[in-house]
């Protein structure tokens, strides 16, 4: 079935009540329902909300490109961190942020990644995405998820992974195992992903240095859809590969872009 990121836009001189209109059709017409907002922004329709622990209130959306400031000063709050589980060692600018933003929602519209901002009183607190390898690699997918420190530890990363999974399970056609990576001592990450059934596949040796002090990493992975060789297990002794090379278990995990 063709779906409507393959056709043009309705123009931007057609009223709200010709937008409204063309939203209804094309809801009838597709099973994820695209959307155009009055500002010409289009994308896909995912809202949910969600109660945290502490009683908090957050909305799971995805995001427009109007998001981009938001997301940048999130990102940049959390690249500030000591130990702050992700690679980013600098603040992005809002040129680089409204890039990657750009880039992503033209994967979602091709339906190769999936994002979810998290939203507590209007303001990011938190992003979950899951973006489809390539070629041979199709049906592996990739998933990284954020969460400002204020609101960690309360349910919101596991709820907000377990609706992207879900998600990307609707659209990304094909999917089979979904895979992340977890840092050595981000222990309440890696109970979290072990919670949500990932396990680990390998274990990269320094794989991430943090000025002086080398930290290792592991690779886990989730399998949708029960297919190939079976479901991944822990491995009772984790492979440990000192020297990345050709051919070996961890290489194009660690490759990946």
């Amino acid at each position: 079935m063709m779906s409507f990121f393959h056709r043009d836009p309705p123009p931007p001189s057609l009223t709200e009540e010709h937008v409204e209109h063309f939203i209804d059709q094309r809801r009838k017409e597709d099973a994820i329902a695209p959307f155009i907002n009055p500002f010409g922004l289009f994308g896909f329709v995912f809202r949910k909300e969600f109660t945290a622990k502490d009683g908090t209130t957050v909305i799971f959306r995805e995001p427009t490109i109007a998001d981009a400031e938001a997301l940048m000063r999130f990102i940049n709050s959390v690249i500030r961190e000591d130990r702050s589980g992700i690679v980013m060692d600098r603040p992005v600018t809002l040129k680089e942020e409204s890039e990657w933003l750009k880039a992503r929602l033209g994967e979602i519209r091709r339906r190769t990644t999936v994002l979810l901002v998290a939203e507590v009183d209007g303001k990011i607190v938190g992003n979950c995405d899951i973006s489809r390898r390539m070629w041979k690699e199709s049906h592996r997918a990739v998933i990284g998820v954020v969460l400002a420190k204020a609101v960690r530890m309360i349910g919101i990363g596991k709820a907000i992974m377990t609706a992207c999974i879900e998600l990307a399970k609707e659209r990304i056609s094909g999917l089979e195992t979904i895979e992340l990576s977890v840092l050595d001592y981000n222990k309440s990450a890696r109970t979290l992903y072990e919670q949500l059934g990932f396990a680990e596949i390998c274990r990269v040796p320094n794989a991430m240095k943090e000025g002086s002090e080398y930290i290792d990493e592991s690779i886990m992975a989730l399998n949708v859809k029960g297919k190939g060789r079976g479901k991944c297990k822990q491995q009772s002794q984790p492979i440990a590969i000192l020297t990345v090379e050709a051919g070996t278990a961890c290489e194009k995990v660690i490759s990946r872009t």
